[in-house]
């Protein structure tokens, strides 16, 4: 019965290091695992994040992370092996007062290096891992890795359906997007 209210902020911005030139700038017949031509490159992730946390009981938690590192884009995920990969690695520092009343929101203010991989394996199939590095010297789990993230994703061009195991929280679940909606031409089935 206790109430959760959260007001928050986030900037990212994504500074291309280099960008491949684009060779197909419009979706055609092979482009059918994904929604968009893909941006290949490598990139520098910059992001600050910012949250007010109210809750019924009368505690509050706030919070400021800033997170920045690589990422790189490889692949056009329009063939059927290996075409697609995508990886990033960002360092997070968070300055954070209060806590949450509940488990699932408490805002963890550890130092940490994130990596997240996502890798075509073959055609619209797609498999995901993310997990931390604790990179706080004061904290009890300094140097250690976080239990992982599980993904499995069918990708289409219209839609992606996929599947999560989070190893930390022992939880699964699964997601369902679809694309394109403002897509207001005719196009023949492919």
């Amino acid at each position: 019965t206790l109430s959760r209210n959260v007001f928050a902020i986030k900037y990212s911005y994504l500074f291309p290091l280099w960008k491949k030139d684009i060779k197909d700038s419009s979706i055609s017949k092979k482009f059918r695992y994904t929604p968009s031509i893909i941006g290949q490159g490598i990139y520098w992730i910059t992001s600050i994040d910012s949250g007010l946390f109210l809750y019924g009981n009368g505690s509050n938690q706030r919070a400021i992370s800033t997170n920045t590192g690589p990422k790189l884009i490889f692949g056009e995920l329009n063939r059927n092996f290996l075409d697609y990969t995508n990886i990033d690695f960002k360092i997070s520092y968070v300055i954070k007062e209060g806590n949450s009343p509940f488990k699932f929101d408490n805002i963890n203010d550890s130092t940490r290096a994130q990596v997240n991989l996502q890798q075509q394996v073959i055609g619209p199939l797609l498999f995901g891992y993310k997990a931390y590095l604790n990179l706080d010297p004061d904290h009890p789990k300094y140097g250690e890795i976080s239990k992982g993230k599980y993904t499995l994703d069918i990708s289409r061009r219209a839609y992606s359906i996929g599947a999560f195991y989070n190893s930390a929280s022992e939880s699964v679940g699964v997601k369902f997007n679809i694309f394109n909606f403002d897509y207001s031409g005719i196009s023949p089935k492919f």
